[in-house]
């Protein structure tokens, strides 16, 4: 549960961040992780991000006839079972974005992008 790994820091332990984010910590490994893979797939671009826990990707519209990023977002649960948040819910309403969170360790992390080039592989949106 979480919550058990609050119990350290309340009963005076030692916890900090900094073991995760040093140039071989979990977290900004990552974040490159993710970064790389993102800029990978063929018309989705993304800004490595230096202070968030997740990477904010555009999607070119046109290569893949995307008229509704929800729909996107729901095509890709539907196919690979991968949740993003699509950028519209961010009050984004010009050009096509998602997040992705890369706080899952890397044996998921791997796994989830690898079907998420497969998928943009192939995907064109269709309404």
């Amino acid at each position: 549960m979480p919550s058990q790994h609050a119990i350290q820091t309340a009963l005076g332990g030692y916890q900090s961040i900094n073991e995760l984010i040093n140039h071989d910590g979990r977290l900004l490994v990552q974040r490159n992780i993710t970064h790389e893979a993102l800029n990978k797939i063929d018309g989705i671009s993304c800004v490595k991000p230096m202070g968030a826990m997740y990477c904010f990707a555009k999607v070119d519209a046109k290569k893949f006839n995307i008229k509704s990023d929800v729909k996107m977002v729901l095509d890709l649960l539907s196919e690979e079972k991968i949740l993003l948040v699509h950028g519209s819910a961010f009050n984004l309403h010009t050009g096509c974005y998602f997040r992705v969170v890369f706080l899952p360790h890397q044996e998921q992390l791997k796994p989830a992008l690898m079907q998420m080039k497969d998928f943009f592989e192939h995907y064109q949106q269709i309404e």
